[in-house]
This record gives C-alpha cells, sequence and structure tokens, in this order.
C-alpha cells in the first residue's frame, strides 16, 4: 500500500492514461495475491481493492494531491510498519529455529531408543552383570530422554506455539490498523477536492472504519483444511520396551527352548539399582541446580524483555521510528531465549517428575532425604535400622517382628528387587501357593525380602518387607510348606 500510494503521487502529475496503467499493474499484483491467500473475507483486502476502483475513476485528479499523499501516506506507512515487518520475519525464523530444536530432540530420542534396544539385545545373547549394567543404562538414559522430549513437546505446543501466534496476530492487528488509517487519510483529501470524488471516497472511509483485523483472524482460521480423521493432539511418545528375539527353530520346525530366557521387561520409570550409573540423590540435586538455574534466567530475560519493551513504546510515542527499530532486533531475541528457557525447563521438570514418582514420598520428603548428607548407601540404611531391633518375650516375637517390619518398610523403598533364581529345593510361590516348577530359573526371588513368586505373580506381590539379617532367621511359607510335604511322605512310609 505504501509503494501504490508513493506511485500514485508521481503519476498525478502526468496524464489520466498513465494513472490507469498504474492502476491495471497493481490490480494484476492483487489478483497475484488474492489466488496466493485462501479463499476468505478479509476486511484489509476490501478497502484495498475500493482504492483501486476509486483511483482508476479519479483519472483527472489535481496535481497538488501527489504531494499531499506523499506526506501523509506513504512515508508514515512506512515509518510505522517497519519495526513489525522485522518483527514478523522474527517470528517466522523463530518458529524454524524451534523446529530444529525439537528434531534434534527427536533424534536423541530415536538414538537413545536404539541403543536401548541394542543393549537389551546384548543382554539377551550374554546375560552377566556387564550386560545387566550396560542394560540398565541404556534403559535410563532413553527414559529421562523420552521424558524430556514429551516435556519440550507439551511446553512448545501449550505455551510457545500459541505465544508466537499471539505475537503474530498482535503484528497483523497492528499493521491492519496503520494500513487504514493512512488510507483513510488519503481518502480524506482526495474527497477534499470535489464533490463527486467526496462522495466516492466517503465510502471507502467507511470500509476503511469498519476494517477489525480480529475479524480477518477468525476468518482466515475459519477458512484453513482441518485434517480429517482423529481430533489434532499434542504429540506425546509413549514408552516402548524393546521386545525379545524371536525363538530359534530346530531342524524339525520346533521351537528350541529359550537359553537363558529374556529378561524381565522394565517399566516405564527409572532403576535405582547399584549395577545402574544412575545415582538418585546426585541426579536430582544436579536437576533440582539446574531447574534453580533456568527459573533465575527466565527471570532476567522477562524482566529484560519487559524493559525493552517500555523503551520501544515511548520512542513510538515520541516517533522516534529509527530506535524502536533497532530495539525489535533485541526484543525478538530476548523473546526467543524466553522460550528457549521455557521448553528446556519443562523438560528438567519431567525429568524430576520421574524421581518423584519413584520415591512416592513427595517433593518436600524427596529433598530431604536427598539433602542428608549422613545417609549412607541402601544396605548401610537397612543393617542401622534392623540394628536398632530387638526380640521380645516368645509368644509375641512373630507380631513384633511383623510390626518392625512394618515400621522400617514406611521409613524407606517398599518395591520388591526380583531376581531370577534357580531352587535347588521344592519351592512354593508364596503368592498362589503353587510349585515352582522347571530345572532352572523357575521363578523370581527378591534380593530384600527373601520371597519366592512366579513370573506372572509379581504384580500381586504385597509390599517389600524386608528381613533382618541380625535377627533369627525366620522360615518363609515355602520352606515350611516343603517341609510339610516332607513329613507327610515320612508318616506315609512310616504306616506303609
Amino acid at each position: 500500500v505504501s509503494d501504490f500510494t508513493a506511485q500514485l503521487s508521481r503519476i498525478h502529475e502526468q496524464h489520466a492514461e498513465e494513472i490507469q496503467r498504474l492502476v491495471e499493474t497493481f490490480r494484476k499484483k492483487n489478483s497475484e495475491l488474492r489466488n496466493e491467500r485462501p479463499p476468505c473475507p478479509n476486511q484489509m483486502f476490501q478497502a484495498w481493492e475500493t482504492l483501486l476502483q476509486e483511483v482508476e475513476v479519479d483519472s483527472q485528479i489535481h496535481s497538488d494531491v501527489a504531494g499531499t499523499l506523499n506526506r501523509q501516506v506513504s512515508r508514515p506507512l512506512i515509518e510505522k510498519t517497519f519495526y513489525r515487518k522485522i518483527q514478523s520475519r522474527k517470528i517466522f525464523t523463530h518458529r524454524e529455529s524451534f523446529d530444529t530444536i525439537l528434531a534434534k530432540t527427536e533424534d536423541m530420542l530415536r538414538k537413545c531408543r536404539r541403543e536401548y534396544s541394542e543393549a537389551y539385545q546384548s543382554h539377551c545373547r550374554s546375560q552377566n552383570n556387564a550386560s545387566l549394567a550396560a542394560y540398565f543404562d541404556a534403559h535410563n538414559a532413553y527414559v529421562q530422554q523420552l521424558h524430556a522430549t514429551n516435556g519440550m513437546l507439551q511446553e512448545y505446543h501449550n505455551t510457545t506455539l500459541p505465544t508466537l501466534l499471539e505475537e503474530l496476530e498482535s503484528v497483523y492487528l497492528d499493521v491492519s490498523g496503520i494500513v487504514g488509517d493512512c488510507i483513510l487519510k488519503g481518502a480524506d483529501i482526495v474527497a477534499a477536492k470535489a464533490l463527486e470524488q467526496s462522495r466516492r471516497y466517503d465510502s471507502l472511509c467507511s470500509i476503511c472504519q469498519a476494517c477489525d483485523g480480529r475479524t480477518d483472524v477468525a476468518a482466515l482460521v475459519r477458512s484453513m483444511e482441518v485434517p480429517t480423521g482423529a481430533a489434532a493432539r499434542i504429540p506425546h511418545h509413549r514408552y516402548s520396551a524393546p521386545q525379545p528375539p524371536p525363538p530359534q527353530e530346530a531342524p524339525n520346525g520346533e521351537p528350541l527352548p529359550q537359553e537363558p530366557p529374556p529378561p524381565v521387561p522394565l517399566k516405564n520409570e527409572l532403576i535405582l539399582d547399584r549395577l545402574a550409573a544412575l545415582s538418585s540423590r546426585n541426579r536430582y540435586d544436579a536437576l533440582r541446580k539446574e531447574a534453580a538455574d533456568l527459573e533465575r534466567q527466565i527471570a532476567q530475560l522477562q524482566e529484560a524483555q519487559d524493559a525493552l519493551l517500555r523503551i520501544q513504546q515511548r520512542s513510538i510515542e515520541s516517533s522516534v521510528y529509527n530506535k524502536a527499530n533497532e530495539l525489535q532486533e533485541d526484543i525478538s531475541m530476548k523473546r526467543f531465549d524466553l522460550r528457549v528457557a521455557q521448553v528446556h525447563l519443562s523438560a528438567v521438570r519431567a525429568q524430576k517428575e520421574l524421581f518423584a514418582s519413584k520415591d512416592g514420598g513427595g517433593a518436600e520428603g524427596r529433598e530431604r532425604k536427598m539433602s542428608n548428607s549422613s545417609g549412607g548407601s541402601m544396605k548401610t540404611k537397612w543393617m542401622k535400622a534392623f540394628k536398632s531391633l530387638k526380640t521380645s518375650e516368645p509368644a509375641s516375637s512373630k507380631k513384633n517382628a511383623r510390626e518392625k517390619e512394618k515400621d522400617a518398610a514406611a521409613m524407606f523403598e517398599t518395591a520388591h528387587i526380583f531376581q531370577e533364581y534357580t531352587y535347588k529345593k521344592i519351592t512354593a510361590c508364596d503368592v498362589c501357593h503353587q510349585i515352582l516348577r522347571g530345572h532352572s530359573r523357575q521363578g523370581l526371588k527378591c534380593r530384600m525380602c527373601k520371597t519366592n513368586v512366579h513370573v506372572e505373580c509379581q504384580e500381586q506381590v504385597p509390599k517389600c518387607q524386608p528381613k533382618s539379617r541380625m535377627l533369627r532367621r525366620q522360615r518363609s511359607t515355602s520352606e515350611i510348606e516343603s517341609k510339610q510335604m516332607d513329613g507327610d511322605d515320612e508318616m506315609g512310609r512310616s504306616q506303609q
């Protein structure tokens, strides 16, 4: 529009045929622009097309209109909208930068998933402590990257992308308002030259006054094609555990027994084990420190951005447009840095939630547990806890031991640590009380409480209640039942 009015002011001094030629040229450009944009009603476009029609009718216009249009329409339009042009370009540049960041995060997630699967396949082939440690490390890296990627995607699609669209909307609203005001000024000047021109340009003034950028944005959104099928939702990666290798087949086509059997599949949670390289205490402290640094950085960036916006607004009010144009570069960069920090903070918080769900004691309890410098390893904590236990009367020894075990379980982790185990004696499952059948690796045995279960019964096991090594050894249900079965056999032989 600014180029059009500038050329119009020069052509007004020439013959009416040159004006007609100019109108035709811009009509061609307008038709090309109309073909590129979605077919939706646009009040700003309507005002622009009406202006072309009025200029075509006003082929005979006074020469002094040229200078007036140049002073009050063309130059103010460039000065008032140039910084918005810079801002709109930066918005699209930032969108591409965010896409690059998310693409790199997706590549990192795929890499972690590939390494996780390779570690799992390696552990399936040769099950030892080294392969198990590598498997746990790969699992932890994959789970952390998974939650970090989901946190970044959540922040980007919930906060960052809507903010970019709101900023782009504000640019459009400001530019559309300025364009409407400038066209309105030019129309008023031309209307003052003649009564006939006044009637035509009054209608153009009405169209410009009715321009509403929000209405144009709403019409543009309604005209966009929405993909059919499932409703659009934020992309979210689901946890995908590696699959065991297919069983080998004998020459006759029958499946061979898998030796050793595949390990127990892990869940979408961290593995806090001595074989895993992940240290919950050190990692949580590092995440908490990183989150604090990001929050402090976000506060500083927000404060700097607000200060720059205030300076830019004062420059616009004082008609110092050159300074406003220079500040727009810094404002756009601050906004980009702020949104990047917010996305990374969401990733850190998503990783912190892994430790919260693993500890199960809330953020405050976890922080107290992590910050306790006097605490040793898990084994040391168990030893200290059970050293303080004392045996009472023989009649109530079992009851007191059970109560003390419950108190100890409330203080520490209650999750089982199952491990495949080969039983040399007949042993029953502590859940379904069925015999653990097989020649080797008949079931799972908890490393803490020594509970014996089938693989399919591990989900039904109650909370872990570790047995004290300092107390008298208590027989498990499997041993009692095994002894009863041996006693019944001896009794049957004696009767015979």
